[in-house]
């Protein structure tokens, strides 16, 4: 994979922005400065070239509220850590051949 990393939500937005490349896949946190993962997921489905990205929510908020939370903003999938490297590999294969119209 060719991964980009951001330090938090408004460096994730300005460094996709930049990007002249298609974006398969976000991962983020939810707790960062400047702009939560809440926000940067609402912000890139308001953008119609990210509204089908998958965007995987890795966080150390466990609670049944959080994970709705996500998932209503626009999260595909929601990991809670700490997690077994296995488990993200999986999970990322899995939103990724679902993307490209494979059965997952």
């Amino acid at each position: 994979y060719n991964v980009i990393t951001a330090c938090d939500g408004m460096d994730a937005l300005e460094k996709i922005s930049r990007l002249t490349e298609e974006v398969h896949l976000v991962i983020t946190d939810l707790n960062m400065p400047n702009l939560d993962g809440y926000s940067l997921i609402a912000t890139l489905r308001q953008n119609p070239q990210y509204r089908q990205t998958p965007i995987i929510i890795l966080s150390s908020e466990g609670g049944d509220e959080d994970r709705e939370r996500g998932l209503t903003v626009g999260a595909t999938a929601y990991l809670v850590k700490p997690f077994k490297s296995s488990i993200l590999l999986n999970e990322v294969s899995k939103v990724l051949q679902t993307r490209a119209g494979a059965p997952a």
